[in-house]
């Protein structure tokens, strides 16, 4: 699939993450700034979303978490042979995420992205409990 196609697939899903945050936020299940919100739906790139259980996460800081899955999830070969976390955390530090940036694969999980390799992720099922309810911070997304 070429960059365009992407592009336009990964804006059509910040409007519709949008709505559905503006939904949540009409049924008082989320305070998420209208701002952000308006932004997210319009698909202004503002690189920094905002806070995401204490953690500033960007546009930026998703796309290079989701290239790092992606490029496993992208291979037979890799897919097969991933063990977990540990298995791409060089890659995350180098690329300049940290650990506390691990609240981008809840977000990813959450979001229904990557469900194979979350799969062989048995440690993120207690960083996940960890993080708290995503529906209450989701001021960025």
């Amino acid at each position: 699939m070429d960059e365009g196609k992407l592009d336009k697939i990964e804006n059509m899903l910040w409007y519709l993450i949008g709505r559905v945050s503006k939904i949540e936020k009409q049924l008082g299940c989320s305070d998420i700034d209208d701002g952000v919100l308006y932004g997210v739906i319009n698909n202004i790139d503002n690189d920094e979303l905002g806070l995401l259980n204490g953690t500033k996460i960007t546009q930026n800081k998703i796309s290079t978490m989701r290239s790092i899955l992606k490029s496993i999830d992208d291979d037979p070969t890799k897919k097969q042979n991933f063990r977990g976390y540990d298995d791409i955390r060089r890659e995350v530090e180098q690329r300049g995420l940290t650990d506390k940036d691990g609240v981008i694969l809840k977000y990813l999980k959450k979001m229904g992205k990557f469900t194979e390799l979350f799969e062989k992720m048995p440690e993120f099922k207690f960083m996940e409990s960890d993080l708290g309810n995503l529906n209450k911070s989701s001021k960025n997304v």
